[in-house]
C-alpha cells in the first residue's frame, strides 16, 4: 500500500534510513571492476528509454583515459551528449512520480537524510575532486601542447585538425560540456538512495522499468559519457582512501587510483599535487609554505607538518609567557591569518605540545583560557 501525503515515518522506517544510505555509498565506492555484460545491458536499456538505437560501447579504465580517447579519436562524434536527456527521461520522471505521493515535510526529510547526506560524502569528498582534477589537468595538457610540449603535441594536433582550427577555449568549453553532460555514478547513487527507500521501504507507486534502468546504470557502471552513436563507460577506482571524517585522505600514496595508474592525491579532503602527495607528511618541507600560493594547499601543508615543527623551523617572536606556557607568533606569512601558537613544555617529560590560537590573542594566560574552553589559567593550573 502506498505511503500517502501528510504521513510520517515509523520508528522502523527511520531505522532503515541509515541502512539505505550506506547501501548506496557502498555501491558507488565499490572498488571491484565493473561487470561489463551488465553495464552493456544497462546502457542499451537507457538508450531505448529515450528512443535511441543501441550505441557502440567503449570501456576504459579511467575517466582520464576515456577523455583522452574522446578527444583524439576522429571517429567519436562528441557534439550531442545525451546525459541530460537520459536524466529527464529516467531520473526526473521517477522523482516526479515518487515525490507526488509524499507530504512536503516527509519529502524534505528523505532528501536531507538520504540524498543530501550521501551527496556530502560522495560529491564533496570524491566526485568534485576527480572532476576538478580532470578538468585542470586536461586543460594544462592542451595549453602545454600549444606552447610546444612534445608529449601532447600530437594530441592537440589531432584535436585541431578534427575541429577545423577552432581556438583552444572552444576545446576547453567542449571538455566542460562533456563532463557536465556525463553520468557520474556517485551523483546518481545519491538520488538512487531515496528512490530505493521510497520504493522498497515506503512502497511508493512507480514505473518499474524506469527504476530498473536508473539503478542499473548506477550499479553496473562508473562514469558514463553517453553520446549519440557511442557510449563511453569508465571503470570505477580500484582504490579509495578516506579519513575518519569520510574525507579523501592518504599519506604518501594516492587517495584515488584507477587500474591504468591514473590517480589523485588528497590530505584531509584537500586535493594535493603529486609533488606533495607522494611524500608522507613528516617529509614535507616547511619551506614549501613560503612558496605555495594556494590557500587551501597551504592549510593542508600546515596540518601535515604540524605546529611543533613550524615553531621549531621558522623564525618566531615570543609574545608572552606564563609558567611553562609561551605564546609565539610566526614572523613569516604562511597562512591567510597571522599564526599565533601556544607552546607548552611538560615539566616532567620535557615533551613539547603546540596548539594554534586566534591571532587576536596576545597573552599566554588568555591563550590558555581559550584552549581550555574559558577556564582561567590559574584555575586550570590548580585543577591539573
Amino acid at each position: 500500500m502506498s505511503q500517502r501525503k501528510n504521513e510520517v515515518l515509523t520508528s522502523e522506517q527511520e531505522a532503515l534510513l541509515l541502512e539505505t544510505r550506506e547501501k548506496w555509498r557502498g555501491i558507488a565506492l565499490d572498488p571491484q571492476p565493473i561487470d561489463r555484460p551488465s553495464a552493456t545491458s544497462a546502457i542499451k536499456s537507457a538508450y531505448a528509454a529515450i528512443n535511441k538505437p543501441a550505441p557502440y560501447i567503449l570501456f576504459f579504465a579511467s575517466p582520464d583515459q576515456a577523455l583522452t580517447n574522446i578527444f583524439t579519436e576522429s571517429n567519436i562524434p562528441v557534439e550531442k551528449p545525451l546525459g541530460y536527456q537520459l536524466w529527464l527521461q529516467l531520473g526526473q520522471q521517477l522523482w516526479t512520480q515518487l515525490a507526488s505521493q509524499l507530504s512536503s515535510q516527509l519529502k524534505s526529510q528523505l532528501v536531507s537524510q538520504l540524498e543530501s547526506q550521501l551527496s556530502s560524502q560522495l560529491c564533496l569528498q570524491f566526485q568534485r575532486h576527480l572532476e576538478n582534477q580532470l578538468n585542470q589537468q586536461f586543460v594544462e595538457r592542451l595549453t602545454e601542447a600549444r606552447l610546444g610540449n612534445q608529449r601532447w603535441q600530437q594530441v592537440v594536433n589531432l584535436i585541431f585538425q578534427r575541429q577545423s582550427g577552432r581556438e583552444l577555449n572552444c576545446q576547453i568549453e567542449q571538455l566542460k560540456s562533456l563532463l557536465a553532460a556525463g553520468i557520474q555514478s556517485e551523483l546518481w547513487a545519491c538520488t538512487s538512495s531515496w528512490f530505493d527507500f521510497g520504493i522498497s521501504v515506503l512502497g511508493l507507486e512507480h514505473d518499474s522499468s524506469q527504476w530498473e534502468t536508473f539503478q542499473s546504470l548506477t550499479r553496473y557502471c562508473g562514469w558514463i559519457f553517453p553520446l549519440e552513436e557511442v557510449a563511453i563507460v569508465c571503470d570505477r577506482p580500484t582504490k579509495l582512501s578516506f579519513d575518519e571524517q569520510k574525507r579523501l585522505h592518504a599519506e604518501g600514496e594516492p587517495a584515488i587510483e584507477f587500474a591504468d595508474g591514473y590517480s589523485l592525491y588528497a590530505y584531509q579532503g584537500v586535493t594535493l599535487p603529486e609533488k606533495y602527495g607522494k611524500l608522507s607528511p613528516h617529509q614535507w618541507q616547511v619551506q614549501w609554505l613560503l612558496q605555495e600560493k594556494n590557500p587551501g594547499l597551504r592549510q593542508a601543508l600546515i596540518q601535515g607538518i604540524g605546529y611543533t615543527r613550524l615553531c621549531q623551523e621558522l623564525p618566531v617572536k615570543e609574545l608572552d609567557s606564563w609558567e611553562e606556557y609561551t605564546l609565539l607568533k610566526i614572523k613569516q606569512s604562511v597562512d591567510v591569518e597571522l599564526v599565533h601558537l601556544l607552546k607548552m613544555v611538560c615539566p616532567s617529560t620535557e615533551d613539547i605540545h603546540v596548539v594554534r590560537v586566534p591571532p587576536d590573542i596576545n597573552s599566554a594566560r588568555e591563550a590558555i583560557k581559550w584552549v581550555n574552553w574559558g577556564t582561567d589559567s590559574e584555575e586550570f593550573s590548580t585543577q591539573t
